[in-house]
């Protein structure tokens, strides 16, 4: 890793040039995207693939949807309608339109099937690599009784692993690491720093532009969870459960990661904060269900949850503080989203944790 792609602690003037980098930046990427320049569809839909593989779609939600949507509502909904049929491109074409919620049949990929065996796919196919590749990631996306992805999938397999030991370092990695965790299965944060080392390696084939600004958004990112983490620790050192409730596990960096896989883009910030916080919660919750509590005081707890008794009056002590923890950290939601006009949000918190018991 170079000085400018780090994860480590920084300081302000540090974040300060990112951010000014990353804004300069983005109107670069933006015009690319808006371009006439990518006259095909095909190129389109690489730049597209590129820019969200790298970790920077976030800045370019709009343009990009609005993109994909004239690709599939302009004549070319369906992926035989791309101006290049090979099978990469169309591979890439369903992968991308399926991603973003659009309708796109998979008898597109027929055309690359034996007319003669039923269910099979063309034998050439199997060494054209980036394609075999494409077919992989966009099989992967494949919904209940989608038979012919299901054959994607394990002709793909067989003919990635076939070529693999002829493979150049590179392409052979990327092979592995596809046919090891697919895009669809892996966490969107490690996919891009994969991503980015691998398009970094592209010599003479990787715009330094996208790279830079994935580079410093990267760093901008991960400042921005360190500062996240940095907040919730404190909460849960002031808490002082590690003492205070001796059989629960900490488990505080780990439901962090978890948050962090599930929704990893800045406007999700407060999202993972308030998450993270439920989600300790609940697991010292069953902490206490499953290796603490008596029956006798489990059913008093069950009980007084259910009728959301803010009371507590005839809890134990340490009980007191789990549920007290608990109403703290929803009243925290309710000051957040009435803030925000949605002062409803509270109601559903409640439900939601009385459902629990």
């Amino acid at each position: 890793m170079d000085d400018h792609y780090s994860s480590n602690s920084v300081d302000n003037q540090a974040v300060n040039e990112w951010n000014v980098g990353i804004e300069a930046l983005k109107e670069n990427v933006k015009a690319m995207l808006l371009s006439a320049a990518p006259t095909t569809t095909s190129e389109k839909l690489k730049l597209i693939d590129v820019v969200e593989r790298l970790g920077i779609g976030y800045h370019f939600e709009e343009e990009i949807e609005e993109q994909l949507r004239q690709i599939y509502h302009h004549g070319n909904h369906h992926p035989n309608n791309v101006d290049d049929d090979d099978l990469f491109t169309v591979a890439l074409h369903f992968r991308l339109l399926r991603q973003h919620g659009y309708n796109v049949p998979s008898d597109v990929f027929k055309r690359f099937q034996n007319e003669e065996e039923e269910g099979t796919f063309k034998e050439e196919l199997g060494s054209d690599v980036e394609g075999m590749m494409g077919l992989y990631e966009a099989a992967h996306l494949h919904m209940h009784g989608e038979t012919i992805l299901d054959q994607a999938i394990e002709f793909a397999t067989t003919r990635l692993t076939k070529y693999y030991e002829q493979l150049q370092k590179q392409l052979a990695r990327r092979v592995a690491h596809v046919l090891k965790r697919p895009l669809r299965k892996g966490v969107e944060r490690h996919e891009q720093l994969f991503f980015i080392s691998v398009y970094e390696q592209m010599e003479g084939d990787h715009d330094a532009i996208l790279l830079k600004l994935a580079k410093l958004s990267w760093n901008s990112l991960q400042h921005s969870y360190q500062q996240e983490l940095r907040s919730i620790t404190q909460w849960w050192i002031d808490l002082d459960f590690a003492t205070k409730l001796s059989f629960a596990r900490d488990r505080l960096i780990e439901v962090y990661f978890w948050a962090v896989g599930a929704m990893w883009e800045p406007k999700f910030s407060m999202a993972r904060y308030i998450l993270t916080k439920l989600t300790m919660l609940v697991s010292i919750n069953d902490d206490m269900y499953d290796v603490y509590g008596t029956i006798d005081e489990l059913e008093l707890f069950t009980a007084t949850v259910q009728r959301w008794d803010t009371s507590m009056k005839d809890l134990p002590e340490y009980m007191k503080l789990l549920y007290g923890a608990i109403i703290d950290v929803l009243d925290e939601v309710d000051a957040i989203t009435t803030r925000e006009g949605r002062p409803y949000c509270l109601d559903y918190g409640k439900q939601a944790v009385t459902n629990h018991y």
